[in-house]
Protein backbone atom coordinates (compact mmCIF):
# COMPACT_ATOMS: atom_id res chain seq x y z
CA UNK A 1 0.00 0.00 0.00
CA UNK A 2 1.62 3.18 -1.17
CA UNK A 3 0.94 6.53 0.41
CA UNK A 4 -0.69 5.24 3.61
CA UNK A 5 0.49 7.21 6.61
CA UNK A 6 2.37 9.65 4.42
CA UNK A 7 1.49 13.30 4.92
CA UNK A 8 0.73 15.34 1.84
CA UNK A 9 3.40 18.00 1.44
CA UNK A 10 2.17 21.57 1.59
CA UNK A 11 3.32 23.35 -1.56
CA UNK A 12 2.10 26.57 -3.19
CA UNK A 13 3.77 28.12 -6.23
CA UNK A 14 3.76 31.47 -8.01
CA UNK A 15 5.35 32.09 -11.41
CA UNK A 16 6.26 35.69 -12.01
CA UNK A 17 8.82 38.33 -12.92
CA UNK A 18 11.54 39.29 -10.48
CA UNK A 19 11.41 42.95 -9.39
CA UNK A 20 13.82 43.45 -6.46
CA UNK A 21 15.60 42.04 -3.41
CA UNK A 22 18.07 39.52 -4.85
CA UNK A 23 20.93 39.56 -7.34
CA UNK A 24 18.76 38.50 -10.29
CA UNK A 25 18.36 40.76 -13.34
CA UNK A 26 15.05 42.63 -13.33
CA UNK A 27 12.10 40.92 -15.09
CA UNK A 28 13.72 37.47 -15.16
CA UNK A 29 11.11 34.70 -14.80
CA UNK A 30 11.12 33.14 -11.33
CA UNK A 31 9.24 30.40 -9.54
CA UNK A 32 8.40 31.08 -5.88
CA UNK A 33 7.57 27.95 -3.90
CA UNK A 34 6.24 27.85 -0.34
CA UNK A 35 6.56 24.57 1.56
CA UNK A 36 6.03 23.74 5.22
CA UNK A 37 9.69 24.50 5.97
CA UNK A 38 10.89 27.19 3.56
CA UNK A 39 10.34 29.65 0.73
CA UNK A 40 12.33 29.00 -2.44
CA UNK A 41 12.92 31.49 -5.25
CA UNK A 42 14.18 29.77 -8.38
CA UNK A 43 15.35 31.42 -11.61
CA UNK A 44 15.59 28.48 -14.06
CA UNK A 45 17.16 30.53 -16.86
CA UNK A 46 19.99 31.62 -14.53
CA UNK A 47 20.27 28.21 -12.83
CA UNK A 48 20.05 29.94 -9.43
CA UNK A 49 17.87 29.20 -6.43
CA UNK A 50 17.54 30.94 -3.09
CA UNK A 51 15.99 29.30 -0.06
CA UNK A 52 14.76 31.02 3.12
CA UNK A 53 13.79 28.99 6.18
CA UNK A 54 10.23 29.74 7.24
CA UNK A 55 11.42 30.79 10.72
CA UNK A 56 13.30 33.71 9.10
CA UNK A 57 10.29 34.86 7.04
CA UNK A 58 8.59 37.75 8.82
CA UNK A 59 5.68 38.23 6.44
CA UNK A 60 4.39 37.37 2.98
CA UNK A 61 1.81 39.71 1.52
CA UNK A 62 0.28 40.81 -1.75
CA UNK A 63 -0.57 44.16 -3.21
CA UNK A 64 -2.02 45.46 -6.45
CA UNK A 65 -1.41 48.54 -8.55
CA UNK A 66 -3.97 49.74 -11.07
CA UNK A 67 -2.81 51.43 -14.24
CA UNK A 68 -5.31 53.30 -16.39
CA UNK A 69 -4.22 53.70 -19.99
CA UNK A 70 -6.03 56.01 -22.39
CA UNK A 71 -6.07 54.81 -25.98
CA UNK A 72 -7.09 57.07 -28.84
CA UNK A 73 -8.95 55.30 -31.63
CA UNK A 74 -9.91 56.62 -35.02
CA UNK A 75 -12.17 54.67 -37.34
CA UNK A 76 -12.00 54.89 -41.12
CA UNK A 77 -15.28 52.99 -41.39
CA UNK A 78 -17.11 55.58 -39.28
CA UNK A 79 -15.67 58.34 -41.47
CA UNK A 80 -16.90 56.63 -44.66
CA UNK A 81 -20.37 56.08 -43.20
CA UNK A 82 -20.50 59.72 -42.06
CA UNK A 83 -19.36 60.89 -45.53
CA UNK A 84 -22.01 58.83 -47.35
CA UNK A 85 -24.77 60.01 -45.01
CA UNK A 86 -23.86 63.68 -44.46
CA UNK A 87 -21.07 64.55 -46.90
CA UNK A 88 -17.83 66.24 -45.85
CA UNK A 89 -19.12 67.32 -42.42
CA UNK A 90 -20.26 63.76 -41.71
CA UNK A 91 -16.86 62.41 -42.69
CA UNK A 92 -15.10 64.82 -40.32
CA UNK A 93 -17.42 64.10 -37.41
CA UNK A 94 -17.46 60.34 -38.07
CA UNK A 95 -13.68 59.98 -38.26
CA UNK A 96 -12.89 61.97 -35.11
CA UNK A 97 -10.80 59.92 -32.68
CA UNK A 98 -12.46 58.60 -29.56
CA UNK A 99 -10.73 58.03 -26.24
CA UNK A 100 -11.04 54.63 -24.63
CA UNK A 101 -9.66 53.77 -21.20
CA UNK A 102 -8.10 50.42 -20.42
CA UNK A 103 -7.64 49.36 -16.80
CA UNK A 104 -4.68 47.09 -16.10
CA UNK A 105 -4.08 45.57 -12.65
CA UNK A 106 -0.55 44.52 -11.67
CA UNK A 107 -0.24 42.02 -8.81
CA UNK A 108 2.84 41.75 -6.60
CA UNK A 109 4.10 39.25 -4.02
CA UNK A 110 6.17 40.75 -1.21
CA UNK A 111 8.34 38.44 0.91
CA UNK A 112 9.77 40.10 4.02
CA UNK A 113 12.48 38.20 5.85
CA UNK A 114 15.15 38.90 8.50
CA UNK A 115 17.67 40.39 6.01
CA UNK A 116 15.43 42.28 3.58
CA UNK A 117 12.49 41.89 1.23
CA UNK A 118 11.86 40.38 -2.19
CA UNK A 119 9.27 41.63 -4.69
CA UNK A 120 7.82 39.48 -7.50
CA UNK A 121 5.21 40.57 -10.09
CA UNK A 122 2.73 38.01 -11.40
CA UNK A 123 0.01 37.89 -14.04
CA UNK A 124 -1.87 35.30 -11.96
CA UNK A 125 -3.15 37.07 -8.81
CA UNK A 126 -5.09 33.99 -7.63
CA UNK A 127 -1.79 32.08 -7.18
CA UNK A 128 -0.41 34.93 -5.05
CA UNK A 129 -3.57 34.93 -2.93
CA UNK A 130 -3.32 31.14 -2.42
CA UNK A 131 0.35 31.37 -1.40
CA UNK A 132 -0.35 34.22 1.08
CA UNK A 133 -3.29 32.27 2.54
CA UNK A 134 -1.11 29.18 2.96
CA UNK A 135 1.59 31.27 4.67
CA UNK A 136 -1.02 32.65 7.11
CA UNK A 137 -2.04 29.08 7.95
CA UNK A 138 1.58 28.03 8.51
CA UNK A 139 2.41 31.10 10.62
CA UNK A 140 -0.86 32.36 12.13
CA UNK A 141 0.98 34.44 14.74
CA UNK A 142 2.26 36.86 12.07
CA UNK A 143 0.43 40.15 12.35
CA UNK A 144 -0.81 41.48 9.01
CA UNK A 145 0.61 44.95 8.42
CA UNK A 146 -1.33 47.44 6.34
CA UNK A 147 0.47 50.57 5.12
CA UNK A 148 -1.53 53.63 4.09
Amino acid sequence: MFGIGKKKEIRKEVVGSYISGLDFPENVVVLVTLTGEKVMINAPSLKKEYSINLERVLNISEYNETEIETVMKSSLAKGLIGASAFGLVGAIVGSQPTAKQKKKVHSFLLIEYADGQITIASEAPWTITALVKQFRELKPDVQQRIEL
